[in-house]
């Protein structure tokens, strides 16, 4: 059988990047600063798009809690019932958009329609012309490679 990589053998070069907490219509706001680096997990080890994040808030606990570290693929495709980070286009030039972590439910060419878990099965319609870019949440299976 093959046996797992060590830890020691992981190298610890994925970008976390930094977050404020949102205004009043956002979770947060992704300002794109690297603030550290954590160990790449054996599924994305060629990856080298993948970043993380911090949770900011509680709109998908208990899928995602506050101050949980999540994977983001900004290049895999996302489908209906995917956990996505969706980048909102900034209001001001210069300033970081508001962002979300929920999950999606559809997208049209003009909405994407997300869900959150608290409260109980919210839904969100954002105009699909003000985000930036909806990207995929790693699962622990692609993140173990499964």
């Amino acid at each position: 059988p093959m046996s797992a990589p060590s830890i020691a053998s992981m190298q610890i070069d994925v970008p976390e990047l930094g977050t404020a907490v949102g205004g009043n219509h956002g979770d947060f706001s992704l300002n794109g600063q690297v603030i550290d680096y954590k160990r790449r997990p054996p599924g994305i080890a060629s990856n080298r798009g993948v970043f993380c994040i911090r949770v900011r808030g509680e709109s998908m606990a208990p899928r995602f809690e506050e101050g949980d570290l999540i994977f983001v693929d900004p290049n895999r495709p996302t489908k209906g019932g995917d956990d996505v980070l969706v980048e909102m286009k900034p209001q001001r030039a210069g300033e970081p958009g508001n962002a979300y972590i929920k999950r999606l439910v559809s997208k049209t060419p003009t909405k994407i329609i997300l869900r959150q878990f608290n409260p109980a099965d919210a839904k969100v319609e954002l105009q699909a012309e003000k985000v930036l870019r909806v990207s995929y949440i790693l699962t622990l299976a692609d993140l173990v490679g499964v």
